[in-house]
């Protein structure tokens, strides 16, 4: 071991492993919460506050673990930030800057950027992520599971409450969710936890 890596650099928890884990697991939300944190604590100096400054470091950082992630991607309607693909999920981000999830949702829909990968059966996710320049990190995200026929998929609602159940004590939940809770405040109740 050369004499730069310490006993603590070999036991130090890694943020890319773990979230190369949750991507193994299709654990997006976890995933975007390590992100959140890692780009919380790069230096500002570094900061351009452009999207594409935060697009290359997401890219970069996915890229790293995976080689299925791709930019930028053409369709006939425009251009798709970032699509990021595993043995069973295949999410299409958009980013957007001092703006809103929901407006990178709807770009998305507006675009109808889902109908390339509508022949795959793996399960389709969208994912809207919007970057602040005040903080310069994740300010907040949107994922919304679709299926091949773009219905809403019950899957995409389990693995949301799984999400919630594995982060606030199950007593908690009853004051959160209820069984008649739409799936799109489930994701909002995502984001806030």
């Amino acid at each position: 071991v050369p004499y730069y890596v310490s006993p603590d650099t070999l036991t130090t928890s890694n943020t890319m492993i773990d979230m190369y884990s949750d991507l193994r697991h299709d654990n997006m939300d976890s995933a975007l919460n390590r992100l959140k944190v890692f780009m919380a604590a790069l230096p500002y100096e570094l900061e351009n506050k452009t999207e594409k400054h935060f697009q290359t470091i997401i890219f970069v950082i996915f890229k790293m673990m995976t080689k299925y992630v791709d930019v930028e991607i053409s369709t006939a309607t425009g251009r798709i930030d970032m699509v990021l693909k595993t043995n069973t999920h295949i999410y299409v981000m958009e980013f957007k800057l001092d703006k809103s999830a929901e407006e990178a949702i709807a770009q998305i829909d507006s675009k109808d950027y889902l109908i390339s990968y509508q022949l795959d059966d793996r399960k389709k996710v969208k994912v809207g992520i919007n970057f602040s320049s005040e903080t310069r990190t994740l300010d907040n995200w949107i994922i919304a599971c679709r299926s091949g026929n773009n219905d809403l998929l019950s899957a995409c609602v389990n693995m949301s409450l799984s999400l919630i159940l594995r982060s606030i004590e199950a007593r908690a939940l009853k004051n959160y969710v209820n069984a008649d809770l739409a799936p799109r405040a489930i994701l909002s109740v995502l984001n806030g936890v």
